[in-house]
């Protein structure tokens, strides 16, 4: 598997990952390369940077048939196209489940707009929830008065498919004590914490991203 980010330095990388089924069939994998990508992100460029990768593990020349998983990037799909090293999209190369999952929420929700301002509210309320300690500290009062096991609400990463269901899901958890917040503390938790027909959309949601994240 092979993909780009980059750092909180806004520094690009690019790592390169070997996953293998050893003689006694179990699953490996390890790290072969993270190395800083300078140059534009084209496919030829990608493709050079993967046969550098490639070339120097000897046991790898080995094997003549090298399938990589990507993203849907047109330009890792270019890569694979003008590797030397790796089979090319056409002739089996597959790309990424997960990607193509977070890919059919993002458009979902973006294509339905009550949906969209419920992801909206969700995300403003982790984000100050996660930044501010007053916030927090209601919260965990709030639970603690309402006999409601704290949790933290842990923020969706956008690339993260799972990472919406593992948002949602906690913040259902905290329904009861949320909505007591919003309804009784004024406007900024007002204006947080979603409403009663967002939270039915959560409850909608949650079991189908739970049946897809197993």
């Amino acid at each position: 598997t092979t993909d780009h980010w980059t750092s909180r330095a806004n520094d690009s990388y690019m790592s390169v990952t070997l996953h293998y089924i050893s003689p006694d069939f179990a699953l490996k994998k390890f790290t072969l390369e993270v190395c800083l990508f300078k140059e534009r992100h084209t496919g030829i460029n990608i493709a050079k940077a993967l046969d550098n990768t490639l070339s120097y593990p000897e046991s790898l020349k080995k094997i003549p048939n090298k399938l990589c998983v990507i993203d849907q990037a047109s330009n890792m799909a270019c890569a694979l196209n003008n590797s030397v090293s790796l089979i090319t999209k056409e002739e089996g190369s597959v790309t990424c489940s997960d990607h193509k999952l977070n890919t059919a929420l993002r458009r979902t929700v973006e294509g339905t707009p009550e949906l969209k301002d419920a992801f909206i509210k969700a995300s403003s309320l982790t984000t100050r929830l996660h930044k501010s300690t007053a916030f927090s500290a209601s919260l965990k009062d709030a639970c603690s008065r309402l006999d409601v096991n704290y949790l933290k609400i842990p923020s969706t990463v956008t690339t993260r498919w799972n990472s919406h269901y593992d948002t949602l899901h906690a913040m259902l958890r905290l329904k009861v004590p949320l909505i007591y917040l919003r309804d009784t503390e004024g406007d900024d938790w007002k204006k947080t914490v979603p409403t009663d027909e967002q939270f039915l959309f959560f409850e909608a949601i949650v079991p189908v991203l739970k049946s897809v994240k197993k």
